[in-house]
């Protein structure tokens, strides 16, 4: 991979760390990466600002660059636990006041797992490096993320589930602006069903969309031969129509308060889906909602994993980018041994 690699002798060079401070400054980044993902993710789930979620997935894809640069450039297996333990712990530092005086265990123990998962990565990045004949970047970079981005949101879940049912973060202005924004998300989506369709309405005036939506799907034609003016909608006069669609919505929601209980109709509809979300989640026994908040965290790491996957590749290419600068600009350079296997070391 290098365009001069060096050629060594039949003793050869020894695979071994002799840049300590070089090893230092990828553990500072390493370190600061992943302290600002975990500051700006709990800044996230404290205030629902998504620029906070932005900066977190940009610090946490950092992070993860800056792992796969240290499992090439490290070389003692020693050290490398060392230095995956230095980055295990230090998202501990954004929960300070959770830790001392009265240390919270699942905390502690999540950060652990973090430690453990990333342990897990080097490892098997180090294998790969060591049963290589040739330096395979991106074969070893792939062996890497999964089980370093699965430490990582496993970390991440447990401060979820922490903040929001446990530590008693979770306020209702927090809930409605998350409501809010998980409506106006899948917006679009219930827009190609019923056209006008907005959540920042009242309950009222929602439900007047839906009933005009459906009033107009009915085929005109059907009113030749029947009497009821929901059927005969394309032909009445404006008053008529807007009765119409008065009677329909009155309907709909006679029978969607059969199902969530009274609704106001003069409220917003983001702050009635949360008030039925909250009433509903504090009518459960003490048992559901401990499994439906296990559920609601699982939930969290599967769906954040899953999207995850879809930018390893990019990730990938940023730390083979980011190597191969490295290389050029004499930070570490690649030894070849007379028996062909590549190794980089630090210069």
């Amino acid at each position: 991979m290098s365009p001069n690699p060096t050629v060594i002798s039949q003793s050869k060079e020894s695979e071994e760390d002799r840049s300590l401070w070089k090893i230092i400054i990828l553990v500072l980044f390493g370190a600061g990466f992943i302290f600002a993902t975990t500051y700006f993710f709990n800044k996230f789930l404290l205030t629902a600002d998504y620029s906070r979620l932005f900066f977190s997935l940009l610090f946490g894809g950092g992070f993860l660059v800056v792992m796969i640069l240290q499992i090439f450039f490290i070389k003692g297996r020693f050290n490398m636990v060392v230095v995956m333990f230095l980055q295990g712990i230090t998202p501990l530092i954004v929960f300070y006041s959770r830790i001392y005086p009265s240390p919270s265990l699942v905390l502690i123990a999540g950060s652990l797992i973090f430690f453990i998962f990333l342990v897990f990565a080097a490892v098997r990045g180090q294998r790969v490096l060591s049963n290589s004949l040739e330096i395979k970047f991106f074969f070893t970079a792939r062996s890497i993320l999964p089980r370093a981005v699965t430490g990582l949101l496993i970390f991440l879940t447990i401060v979820f589930y922490l903040n929001y049912f446990s530590w008693g973060n979770f306020n209702d202005e927090l809930g409605r602006v998350l409501v809010g924004q998980t409506l106006a998300s899948s917006q679009p989506i219930v827009g190609l069903v019923f056209s006008d369709i907005s959540f920042n309405k009242t309950v009222q005036s929602f439900l007047d969309v839906i009933a005009l939506n459906q009033l107009r799907k009915i085929p005109s034609s059907m009113g030749e031969t029947e009497a009821d003016p929901a059927i005969n909608f394309q032909r009445l006069p404006p008053p008529e129509k807007a009765e119409a669609v008065r009677r329909f919505s009155l309907e709909l929601k006679k029978e969607l308060e059969k199902v969530v209980g009274p609704l106001n109709a003069s409220a917003p509809v983001t702050g009635e889906v949360f008030r039925i979300t909250k009433d509903y989640f504090n009518g459960l026994s003490a048992a559901l909602k401990s499994a439906l908040s296990l559920a609601l965290a699982l939930a969290f790491f599967f769906g954040v994993k899953g999207i995850a996957v879809l930018l390893y590749w990019f990730i990938e290419l940023v730390a083979f980018v980011l190597f191969k600068f490295l290389l050029i600009s004499g930070f570490a350079h690649i030894t070849l041994e007379n028996r062909g296997r590549e190794f980089v070391m630090l210069s």
